[in-house]
């Protein structure tokens, strides 16, 4: 049996200066300065974006 109650959708959609990518986190509050859940996947994504060569994040 597979929880569903926990889940995330990345959502990529080109836009006219790159890619606009909405996170949509599912099943948990995830609020900033959790420590947890919020945090966790803005450190990562920020991660990304310093990996990929952006200069800013959006948020």
């Amino acid at each position: 049996m597979i929880d569903t109650s926990l889940g995330f959708t990345i959502t990529l959609k080109p836009v006219a200066d790159g890619t606009r990518m909405t996170f949509d986190l599912r099943g948990v509050a995830g609020v900033e300065g959790d420590g947890l859940f919020y945090d966790g996947w803005q450190d990562v994504l920020d991660s990304r974006g310093q990996y990929l060569g952006q200069s800013q994040t959006a948020r």
